[in-house]
């Protein structure tokens, strides 16, 4: 074999080489690494403990207790007599007689009556006596009282203990009779307990 023909082998064999490694150095650098496998997500489920039942009762709902709800009593006395109540309030009304009123009196009518009432204060403190309540009627129905100048103002003053006042109230009646007349009298006071009614009839 001459020079040449060895020469054209060494070249042959050196470009092989070459080519082979170049290309396992080339796969390495620009193949990207392998993916990991995508990972599955797994939701969680949160687990609520159930609320054991208590055993104490359930106190029930009670209503409060009103005084003024309940059914007010009723006492029964003829005119001129006296009612006293416990706290020793006591009122006095008087027989009924007829009453003329003046030309500008207001609920007047054909008939009339006029009554005296007086008020004791037996209590161990004042009582505003426009805290007193009346009303009358006959056997026709409620009576309409009358305003008249000719007649004194209710007290407005506070009654001292131990202290009295009387003044006169008038009512149109239904009818030409003082028979079968009633007046009811309500005491009234925020710091004691319901009166009972007292009722005066003839």
């Amino acid at each position: 074999m001459n020079n040449i023909q060895k020469s054209t082998i060494t070249i042959l064999a050196s470009a092989l080489l070459l080519a082979g490694c170049s290309s396992g150095v080339g796969a390495d650098v620009s193949s990207p690494p392998p993916s990991p496998p995508p990972s599955t997500s797994v939701p969680t489920t949160e687990v609520v403990p159930e609320l054991e039942p208590t055993s104490e009762p359930v106190p029930e709902y009670t209503e409060p207790v009103d005084p003024f709800t309940e059914e007010p009593r009723e006492v029964v006395a003829s005119f001129g007599e006296t009612i006293t109540w416990d706290d020793g309030l006591a009122v006095k009304v008087s027989a009924p007689k007829f009453y003329e009123p003046g030309e500008y009196a207001a609920g007047a009518k054909k008939w009339n009556a006029v009554f005296s009432v007086t008020l004791k204060n037996g209590t161990s403190k004042r009582y505003d006596p426009t805290g007193l309540y009346l009303t009358a009627s006959d056997s026709g129905g409620d009576l309409e009282r009358i305003f008249d100048s000719n007649l004194p103002s209710d007290p407005s003053v506070s009654l001292r203990a131990g202290k009295s006042v009387t003044w006169k109230v008038a009512y149109g009646l239904n009818s030409k009779s003082l028979k079968g007349l009633t007046i009811q009298v309500q005491p009234f006071s925020l710091s004691s307990e319901n009166y009972a009614t007292a009722i005066f009839e003839n």
